[in-house]
This record gives structure tokens, C-alpha cells and sequence, in this order.
């Protein structure tokens, strides 16, 4: 029984450890995924500078572009570069919106992983309150198998001591049984 209680204790320990290792990953894991959030904010970051440097381009470029409406070649050039910063504009909102929709799916990924580490956490507890309680029984166990065994060996010294005056009672029979036997 008491070997069985080692084994069930030992299998606790083999769980609490995986558990352990489990959460230590899933702790990882978040860490590398906040890594990237921030990496997506700084980028996200950039863009947004660069959209508004782009913005603000373009609106001198278009006020340029109201000063010198005389000059057709200069104006054909000015437009030209307009529709170049316009398309770049709309490339870096582009970009900025993915790097928004990337933000939200790792803010979701970062809130499962947060409530997945709060599960394990409870699962580890609750390990540690088993692992708790079969050490707590063990120990009783192995008090009262200490108890029996010096039972054991009290009643074995009883026999012993039963044995021996059987074997002085019988000596001192046959002696009466001898005696008895000549008279």
C-alpha cells in the first residue's frame, strides 16, 4: 500500500513537472509574442510619421500647386509628383491598417495565452494541494506500518517466550512422566 502511495506521489511530482515546464513555455511564448507587438507598434509607429509627412507633402504640393497654376509645365510636374505622394500615401494607410489588424491578433493571442496561463496556474495549485495531501496520507501510512511493525515484533517476542516455556513444560512433564513411570 504504502509503495503504491510512493508510485501515486511520484506520478503527482511527474505532472506538477510537466505542468511547471508547461506554463514556463507558455510564459515564453507570450514574452516572444509581446516582443513582436511592440516590434508592430514601432513599425506602426514609423508608418503613421511617415503618412503624415506624406499628408503634409502633399497639401504643400497642392498649395504650390494653386500658386503656380499659370505655369502648366511647372503645374504638369507638380501634379505628377502629387500622384506619386498620393500612392505612397495610400500605401503607408495600407500598411497601417495591416499593422492594426497584426496588433488586434496578437492582443487576442496575448489575452487566450494570459488566460491559458492562469488555467495552468490553477492546475498547479491544485497539483500541489493533491501532491499536499498523498504526502500528508503516506506519512500516516508509513507511521502506522512503523507501529505494526513494532507490534509484530513484540508478539514474536511473546512466542518466542510462549515457546519457551512450552519447551519447559515439557521437559518438566517428561521428568513427571519419568518419575511417574518408575514408582
Amino acid at each position: 500500500c504504502a509503495q503504491r502511495e510512493r508510485g501515486r506521489v511520484e506520478k503527482l511530482r511527474h505532472e506538477s513537472s510537466q505542468w511547471e515546464q508547461e506554463y514556463k513555455d507558455v510564459r515564453s511564448e507570450l514574452t516572444a509574442l509581446r516582443a513582436v507587438l511592440v516590434k508592430a507598434r514601432k513599425e506602426s509607429d514609423v508608418w503613421a510619421k511617415q503618412a503624415k509627412e506624406a499628408k503634409e507633402a502633399y497639401a504643400a504640393k497642392n498649395s504650390e500647386l494653386k500658386e503656380l497654376s499659370a505655369k502648366v509645365a511647372e503645374l504638369d510636374q507638380v501634379s505628377a509628383h502629387n500622384t506619386e505622394l498620393s500612392g505612397k500615401y495610400a500605401q503607408h494607410e495600407q500598411a497601417l491598417e495591416k499593422t492594426r489588424a497584426e496588433v488586434d491578433r496578437l492582443n487576442g493571442v496575448i489575452e487566450q495565452r494570459d488566460t491559458e496561463c492562469v488555467d495552468l496556474q490553477g492546475k498547479v495549485r491544485h497539483l500541489a494541494n493533491v501532491k499536499a495531501a498523498a504526502e500528508t496520507e503516506l506519512e500516516g501510512l508509513l507511521k502506522e506500518r512503523r507501529n505494526l511493525s513494532v507490534r509484530v515484533l513484540d508478539m514474536e517476542k511473546e512466542v518466542e517466550e510462549a515457546r519457551a516455556q512450552m519447551e519447559e513444560h515439557k521437559e518438566k512433564f517428561a521428568v513427571a512422566s519419568r518419575s511417574n513411570q518408575e514408582l
